[in-house]
């Protein structure tokens, strides 16, 4: 359409006289509405509500938009740019195209864009949040540690499938305990599930979906568990025993596992690229990877991983985390572990004592913590292990030593305080 010169310097006049603003409906309000002002001309200005909400302090006067502290604060932003753009255009276009500015044909406009952004919110929902925040971290993540997530997401879904961010309040955490407990599980299992789930609120909030803090007072207490370990005399005696298939392929993994003290994920690095000699003796020295963080760990060449390396050219046997689980408890109930052993497990927040044949209660952590204890056993300091393990907390080292009474009495027994000559009685 042909505009003449009078007529476009007439329309670029009347935008002169164009500004759109934003107020806040109330500043004595802990959350108040922000209206965008807009006025054009003589005539009156029209006042439309965003629906959005703000805390007053957590606005900017000067700048009309939200403060960089106020949760939010980038996506309310955008929102309030968006609604000025399409305001200002919408006249413009209006003059342009001499088609008559009404205040229904503004609203609509800006309605539009609000729609537009309900819609965007649906994406922004908490459990479509939490699934994009698996997805998005699945490359990062330890197979281990994503079905973990997984299994967190989907007790929520079950427990309330249309929970929003500000849904996750002190009842829920309540209530969704008590799901957990009723599976039933264990306490500390319950308290893993709760610190995903406080990882995927903290993220949330940084990245601006809520302003919920109720998450921040989810507190499980992490209870002490018994734990069982190898003895080095029963190490030895799992090495020399006669097994075939699919027995002798886990007890050599496990034997790895234990004189390495790597984890599970980890025994497929060891190999003939990853020993390195120095001085005369052998190390292994592979990449090991927790949290998103990557160390290096350097071991010494055990005489039996050396033996069981050689045995399958360099290239350890691919078992699967569950099945190792399942056929470990095999090789120890050939092997005779079958003693009793007396637990008290957290089970759904509540303490049962539980006894069990030995060879039940060993899994792949067993030998991670069979090598830990052990060590310390031998008088090798808290740091040396850490290093060689990977693992960064005194207090989280702790957790993996077992310390049996009688074993604790015995060092005592031998220490000097009981090695001491007898004194004279006191006259």
């Amino acid at each position: 359409m042909y505009i003449g010169q009078r007529t476009y310097q007439r329309i670029l006049l009347k935008t002169y006289n164009m500004t759109v603003k934003f107020n806040l409906h109330s500043k004595k309000k802990e959350l108040t509405l922000i209206y965008l002002i807009f006025r054009y001309g003589q005539a009156k200005p029209i006042q439309y509500s965003t629906g959005e909400k703000i805390n007053p302090k957590f606005w900017d006067d000067s700048k009309e938009r939200a403060k960089r502290n106020w949760p939010g604060y980038k996506l309310l932003n955008m929102l309030l740019d968006k609604l000025e753009e399409e305001a200002k255009v919408y006249y413009r276009s209006c003059q342009l195209q001499e088609v008559e500015f009404t205040k229904e044909g503004f609203r609509d406009k800006l309605n539009e864009i609000r729609q537009k952004k309900e819609a965007q919110e649906d994406d922004r929902s908490f459990l479509t949040y939490f699934q994009s925040f698996i997805e998005d971290r699945s490359v990062k993540l330890s197979d281990g540690r994503k079905k973990h997530y997984q299994t967190t997401i989907n007790h929520i879904k079950a427990l309330a499938p249309k929970i929003d961010w500000e849904g996750i309040n002190d009842s829920f955490f309540y209530r969704f305990l008590e799901h957990l407990y009723a599976v039933p599980m264990q306490t500390n299992t319950a308290r893993q599930y709760i610190k995903v789930l406080k990882k995927v609120m903290k993220e949330g909030k940084r990245e601006g979906y809520h302003n919920n803090d109720s998450f921040l007072y989810f507190t499980v207490p992490e209870k002490p568990v018994d734990k069982t370990y190898f003895t080095l005399d029963e190490l030895n005696y799992l090495y020399h025993m006669q097994l075939e298939g699919y027995r002798e392929k886990t007890r050599d993994l496990a034997l790895v596992y234990a004189f390495t003290g790597v984890r599970f994920q980890d025994l497929w690095k060891i190999g003939p690229d990853s020993i390195e000699n120095k001085r005369g003796k052998q190390y292994i020295k592979i990449k090991t990877k927790k949290s998103q963080m990557t160390t290096e760990a350097v071991i010494p060449l055990h005489p039996i991983v050396e033996a069981i390396l050689n045995k399958y050219n360099g290239v350890l046997p691919k078992i699967s985390n569950q099945k190792f689980n399942d056929y470990i408890k095999v090789v120890a109930k050939d092997a005779g572990f079958t003693e009793p052993f007396k637990m008290v497990k957290n089970i759904s927040g509540k303490p049962t004592e539980v006894t069990q044949p030995k060879y039940e209660c060993i899994s792949t952590h067993t030998f991670r913590r069979t090598f830990i204890t052990l060590a310390h056993e031998d008088g090798i300091p808290y740091k040396v292990i850490m290093d060689i393990v990977g693992i960064k907390k005194v207090e989280t080292i702790m957790k993996y030593i077992v310390s049996p009474k009688e074993k604790s009495a015995e060092i005592v027994a031998n220490s000097s305080l009981f090695k001491a000559p007898i004194l004279r009685k006191v006259q």
